[in-house]
């Protein structure tokens, strides 16, 4: 016997189907294993792979700061542990700044003015650069979703669905959260003082060689009210030659860098 159901019925039960889907999920938050050893479970997660010998990002960089904002279509080029380079274009396509940067040594071109600056690679001179007060080698630790950091002492808690490591460091305390299931590190904050205070978000994780790299980094230093957004495009790993790094303009009239404009 074929069983029919009336039209009443049907609606009623759609009605009863369109209600219970609408009623708020209460989503229970299992807890996470307990990390008997944070220290050492920090640093595998810094140190889970070596940085790339070679990386070349094609990607926007967005800042907004109290001056502005701006957004630029860029490369970057770096070669660990301490070298980086930076050609940003203008809306033709074509280079407008060349930077390129050491442990030791910063030096830009503005090719645009034909304005050459150079000098010692301190956070200060490379912020005027990359929008945040950060050493060379931290940037391209960023670049690779793994701050610089050396963990002295560790505490790790759940926090929502991941980790929180709040550490000790040479600098002084800083946070980690990392994600449980990929080991990434998905945000950082240090305050090491107040220039210096930042919080980075690592987003938009992708495989590439086998290994977890962000494609979106957002950096924010609420002191100095400056946001700086990296979204790549591209990836390579294509060797990079020594000579890249080591930019000598054709200018004999090189300025200081404390003549170097804010360019964000």
């Amino acid at each position: 016997m074929r069983f029919q159901l009336s039209n009443s019925t049907v609606r009623l039960l759609i009605c009863l189907i369109t209600f219970t889907a609408c009623q708020p999920q209460h989503i229970r938050l299992l807890p996470l294993p307990e990390i008997t050893s944070p220290v050492a479970y920090v640093r595998a997660a810094l140190n889970d792979r070596p940085l790339f010998p070679d990386m070349t990002i094609q990607c926007r960089i967005k800042v907004s700061s109290p001056h502005g904002a701006i957004s630029s279509k860029t490369m970057l080029q770096c070669k660990p542990p301490h070298n980086i380079r930076l050609i940003t274009f203008n809306m033709l396509g074509l280079p407008a700044m060349l930077a390129t940067a050491d442990n030791h040594t910063l030096t830009v071109s503005l090719l645009s003015e034909d304005k050459h600056f150079s000098g010692y690679s301190h956070p200060e001179h490379l912020a005027k650069i990359f929008g945040m007060y950060v050493a060379v080698d931290d940037i391209i630790g960023i670049l690779h979703g793994k701050p610089t950091v050396d963990v002295l002492d560790a505490q790790c808690c759940q926090e929502g669905f991941q980790y929180r490591c709040d550490l000790m460091t040479p600098q002084g305390p800083c946070s980690l959260w990392i994600d449980p299931d990929e080991h990434t590190i998905t945000r950082y904050h240090a305050a090491p003082s107040p220039a210096m205070s930042y919080d980075i978000l690592f987003e938009d994780f992708r495989r590439i060689n086998g290994s977890a790299l962000p494609f979106r980094i957002s950096m924010q230093n609420q002191y100095e009210r400056i946001k700086v957004t990296v979204s790549y495009s591209s990836v390579s790993f294509a060797p990079l030659d020594n000579e890249t790094f080591h930019h000598l303009p054709r200018s004999s009239h090189i300025l200081p860098l404390d003549m170097l404009p804010q360019l964000w």
